[in-house]
């Protein structure tokens, strides 16, 4: 594990929070760079980056709220429109 903190410390200058998780499994840890390093071999850094924002913004936008058609119908769930036609929670409106 310090073998880890380690690495990251001396390439990032701290240890990142994703080091620390993957700690228990260092295994998986250097699965994850060989998949990283094979993917950055073959796009330049500006298309990478892009790429990672947009799928980080995608997944934000799929988990932050469901869409209309997996909205459980639930009577705790809240109605996809209010009573006066306002898209409440768990609406795309």
């Amino acid at each position: 594990m310090t073998e880890l903190f380690d690495e990251d410390r001396a390439s990032w200058g701290y240890v990142p929070n994703f080091t620390r998780t993957f700690a228990l499994r260092p295994d998986v840890y250097r699965a994850w760079q060989q998949l990283l390093t094979a993917i950055k071999s073959t796009m330049d850094g500006r298309r990478y980056e892009l790429a990672t924002v947009a799928a980080a913004a995608s997944s934000f936008s799929t988990t932050a709220r469901p869409p209309r058609w997996t909205t459980p119908s639930a009577p705790w769930w809240p109605s996809p429109r209010s009573s006066h036609g306002t898209p409440t929670f768990g609406s795309r409106g």
